[in-house]
Parts: structure tokens; sequence; C-alpha cells
């Protein structure tokens, strides 16, 4: 489109459809029969492969990777600093720790609207082959997503953890940092993993836990009305046999 600005030593394959209003900055690189719909924003040396889908609003920031087959949805954000902060010893601040890695994502992966993916701190986060992320995903730095994954919406992945190929995370599950998922696991919704997980876990709750455990936790917990009220009587029968009892004692002595 003639309102598209493209920057120098961009390279741009056949059959490539560029909207209005993109910015592509210079050493960009857009491979063959990819659609880059409009406001779509792409870094200086950023490289994206062939047949990919860009819908509108999409920033993609400086020196990205993007494999072949590549759908990512309105709004999402692709190669963010990530939440790198320590405190400063002059005055306690937190200081803010340079983000210079980059954000890999291979082939046949699919964004959704509004997920945000941040770059690494010195290497890269990688979302490797097939992995689909529903809407509004947040991917900390350093993050490695396996292949075949499915993230559902609201899902928060924190820095540096590592997920095995064909995890399931239901909508807003969550990971802490440093952690290693082992592959085939599924994460119930509303879940927090707080430790490493072996592969073929199937964990719900808060913290994470077995899921059929989780469940026979749940279900006591909804007894616990009736149960109280039953312990309250009990604990009122065994006052009334100890002053029995007392009574008793008095008699014989």
């Amino acid at each position: 489109h003639e309102t598209a600005i493209i920057g120098e030593n961009v390279k741009i394959g056949k059959n490539v459809s560029i909207h209005a209003h993109c910015v592509l900055e210079d050493d960009v690189e857009i491979g063959d029969n990819t659609v880059i719909m409009p406001l779509v924003y792409i870094g200086e040396g950023s490289k994206i492969g062939c047949d990919g889908l860009i819908y509108a609003n999409v920033s993609i920031r400086d020196n990205i990777i993007i494999g072949d087959r590549v759908i990512i949805h309105c709004g999402a954000v692709i190669g963010s600093d990530g939440f790198g902060f320590t405190p400063d010893p002059t005055n306690h601040s937190p200081y803010k720790i340079p983000q210079i890695g980059s954000v890999v994502i291979e082939d046949d992966v699919e964004i959704g609207a509004n997920t945000t993916i941040d770059r690494a701190t010195i290497s890269e986060t990688l979302i490797k082959n097939g992995t689909k992320l529903d809407n509004l995903v947040q991917i900390a730095h350093n993050v490695v997503i396996g292949k075949d994954c499915c993230l559902a919406a609201q899902t928060g992945i924190a820095g540096s953890s590592q997920l095995g190929d064909r995890i399931n995370m239901a909508g807003q599950s969550g990971v802490i940092g440093h952690l290693t998922l082992g592959e085939n696991t599924v994460i119930y919704s509303k879940t927090a993993v707080t430790k490493d997980i072996p592969p073929g876990s199937h964990l719900s709750g808060i913290p994470a836990r077995p899921h059929k455990q989780e469940l026979r936790f749940q279900a006591s917990i909804r007894k616990m009305p009736e149960l109280l009220q039953e312990f309250n009587k009990l604990q009122k029968r065994v006052v009334e046999l100890e002053e029995k009892l007392h009574e008793l004692e008095k008699e014989e002595s």
C-alpha cells in the first residue's frame, strides 16, 4: 500500500501483501506469500517467514525471528522488554536491567489477540513449532515453550521457565519463574504451578497438586458447613458427658 513506510535494505518476497500504514524498519525480511494487515509495526532487523498472516495493530520489535505459516492476531506485542529489575544500591529504587535478547517463534505457531511475548535478557525467548497461544497470554523473558503446546487465555509464564512438548494449560493458570514442566502435562484452569513438574502430570489447584487429589480436597471443602455443624453438636455432647462424669465422681467420693 502506498501509505506503508518501508525502511532501507528491506527484503520482501514474492506475493507479499503489505496493507495501509504499516511500518517496516531497516533490514526487515518478509518471506513469500505473507500478508501484513494495516497498522503493523516491524522493528529493525526482524525476519518473518513464508505464508504468514499478521493481523492489524501487531507490534513486532527489533531483531525478532518468526518462522513460516505463523499467524499473529490483532494487538499482539512480540519482543517487548522483559520485566527485569534489581534494587538500586544507592536508593533502593528498581533499577532496569537492559533486555538485549530476542524472541524466536518457530513454524506453524498461532498467537492470539493482545498476547505479549517478552524478549530475553540476553539470549532468546523461544516458542517452538506448532504451539498455539490464546488471547491475553503473557510469556515472560527467557521462557521456552515446547512443540505443539496449547495455552488458553490469561495464562502467564514467568521468566526462565521451560515447558516441554505437548503441554496444555487452561485459562487463568500460571507458572512461577525458573521451573521445568515435563512433556504431555495438563494444567487445569486457575492452577498455580510452584515447583518442577514431571512428564505426564495432571495438575490443578493453588498451589498445584495432582488433579484427582485436588478434586477430593474441593469435595471435602463443600462438606465443611455440615461437618462444622456436626462437630459443634459433638463438642456440646462431650461437654455434657464430662459434666455428668464429674457429678458421678462427686457422688462416689
